[in-house]
């Protein structure tokens, strides 16, 4: 039910407001109100706040002189009909009930409710709304730059500066969407301090509803009495980052003191509508960029977990529960069994399953390269660094960490590494202030970290850190009966690899089934690679094997 508001004595800016039941309006002397009234000395910064709710349109006084309709004071609200007049120090509307299907367009004095529709069907409020020349300066030029952006956190960077500056804000972030502990991907100021309880209720808000929340708004017609928004700011918006029917991430914008206004509210919409576009984007090149370094590190090997044996249908139920929450999961087990393999099914079996998996080799990284490839470093942090490096911690960001070998890592990187479990925050290298990653933490051992621990080589609050949940990786020798599917796999992929085919006669498959084989998957591919390059036939038999292994290997 639509509705207008018509200036009838005294001074208001505009005149006239067709009003929309999806935006509540504010009533003030000040000109960030949508109907400012400038000169008028009984009324209020933010006087009053007319919106729809339930069915009816309402009025809400702020005002220290009141507010009245038809000549009667309400008391903090009251319900409005049509023709009734409203009445602020001076100055008279009148309230009509309109047709919008009759209502003339020359008459819209602010334009509401037309949105221009972006490739995944919401709204983005660009083109409908009359910003101003400042605004639009300031949003063509975020668009530019953000076009630009090569990575998520600068983007995001990028959008809360522009809210900040724009909106008059004390605070600007762009939040992850766990409601229980959200994390601020980047903040502006850098040296603010996050309201925890206000941005865990409102990304709680986002997260449920998917849609624009106003502290303001909802305090004064929603929840008046609740108090669930206590907090030192005085007002507040979140909105949900919507790109291809996925909310992304959160951006809050809050006010120290005074409110935001609907032009305040429509610029936060054009800002987050563009950033959702762009973060969607770049998410999904930053994961397949991950992907992509990970296969071409790993072009010989296989990364799934083949087998339907109990042992491996056990592995998997529980690689399932491990691949959720935000806990730390370690994987023991015996050199080539799989842990890689196994952290990568649980990446994929949670919910971050579209989000990178990165993988640092603790072992094979040199231990004084690593901490700058791990956390990153910034230019000019040491010779050679003429450009910022974002590290794995920061590629990783909203995904999956997985750090093989973690009993090799440095001292020094232990340090941070606790950190990034505990507060998912880190310091690159050179950096004048702190980064965050909403990152899952994985690791693998061969290794007893407990004995790792009582020999001084792994800190006992990351060893106890790490212990989340415990997957303990089967060796080869546990599940025998699946090496005949394992083995057929191999050859499949050795042949496809060569243009040729090979298969292995029964004697042989028998034979490695019977071999005492010392704990892996990646030594059974070893020798089949070694058992077909050796032979100029299609099929390997148990001949070939033993001639390659010696009788004494089984």
């Amino acid at each position: 039910m639509r509705a207008r508001l018509a200036l009838l004595d005294g001074e208001a800016r505009p005149n006239v407001v067709d009003l929309n039941p999806e935006r509540p309006i504010s009533i003030g002397r000040s000109r960030d109100n949508t109907v400012v009234l400038p000169h008028d000395e009984q009324a209020s910064r933010l006087h009053a706040r007319v919106y729809f709710e339930n069915g009816r349109w309402l009025i809400r006084d702020f005002g220290m002189n009141g507010t009245r309709v038809d000549e009667v004071r309400i008391n903090q609200v009251a319900e409005l009909a049509d023709g009734n007049e409203i009445r602020i120090g001076s100055v008279r509307f009148r309230f009509f009930v309109t047709d919008p299907v009759k209502s003339s367009a020359s008459t819209r004095v602010t334009p509401t409710g037309e949105r221009t529709a972006t490739m995944d069907g919401s709204s983005l409020p660009l083109t409908s709304y009359r910003f101003g020349v400042e605004d639009l300066t300031a949003l063509s030029q975020f668009m530019g730059s953000a076009v630009e952006a090569r990575d998520p956190l600068d983007l995001g960077r990028m959008a809360v500066q522009t809210l900040f500056y724009q909106t008059g804000a004390a605070f600007a972030g762009l939040f992850s969407l766990d409601p229980s502990d959200p994390v601020p991907k980047t903040i502006w100021p850098e040296a603010g301090k996050v309201d925890e309880h206000l941005a865990r209720q409102l990304t709680r808000r986002v997260q449920r509803d998917h849609r624009l929340v106003w502290m303001a708004e909802d305090t004064a017609a929603t929840i008046p009495t609740t108090g669930v928004f206590n907090s030192n700011y005085a007002d507040a918006l979140a909105l949900p980052l919507k790109a291809h029917g996925r909310v992304l991430a959160a951006l809050h914008v809050y006010k120290a003191s005074g409110f935001f206004s609907d032009k305040d509210r429509r610029f936060v919409e054009a800002v987050a509508g563009f950033t959702a576009l762009v973060l969607g984007g770049l998410k999904a090149r930053r994961a397949l960029e991950a992907e992509t370094a990970r296969l071409q590190a790993h072009l010989t090997h296989g990364d799934e977990l083949l087998g339907d044996s109990r042992v491996m249908v056990t592995l998997r139920a529980e690689l399932g529960r491990a691949g959720g929450g935000h806990k730390p999961v370690l994987f023991r087990g015996e050199a080539g069994v799989g842990k890689e393999a196994a952290a990568l099914e649980a990446h994929r079996r949670g919910p971050r399953a579209d989000a990178p998996f990165v993988v640092v080799h603790c072992t094979t990284t040199p231990a004084a390269l690593l901490e700058a490839e791990l956390f990153g470093y910034r230019k000019g942090a040491f010779s050679g660094a003429d450009r910022d490096h974002p590290g794995f911690a920061s590629q990783a960001d909203d995904g999956t960490l997985f750090l093989d070998e973690v009993a090799d890592l440095p001292p020094h990187c232990q340090d941070k590494l606790l950190r990034l479990i505990q507060s998912r925050i880190y310091r690159p290298l050179g950096a004048t202030y702190d980064s965050r990653a909403d990152v899952k933490v994985m690791v693998g051992t061969r290794r007893e970290l407990d004995a790792e621990e009582r020999a001084g080589r792994i800190r006992p609050d990351l060893n106890a850190a790490l212990r989340g949940h415990q997957v303990v990786v089967p060796p080869l020798r546990a599940h025998t009966e699946d090496i005949p599917c394992l083995a057929q796999t191999f050859l499949d992929r050795i042949g496809a690899e060569c243009r040729r085919e090979w298969v292995l006669t029964p004697d042989a498959v028998r034979m490695l089934r019977e071999r005492s084989w010392p704990g892996n998957v990646r030594q059974l591919r070893s020798v089949l690679e070694h058992a077909a390059a050796a032979t100029d036939a299609e099929t390997i038999t148990a001949d070939d094997l033993r001639v390659l292994l010696g009788a004494s290997a089984f």
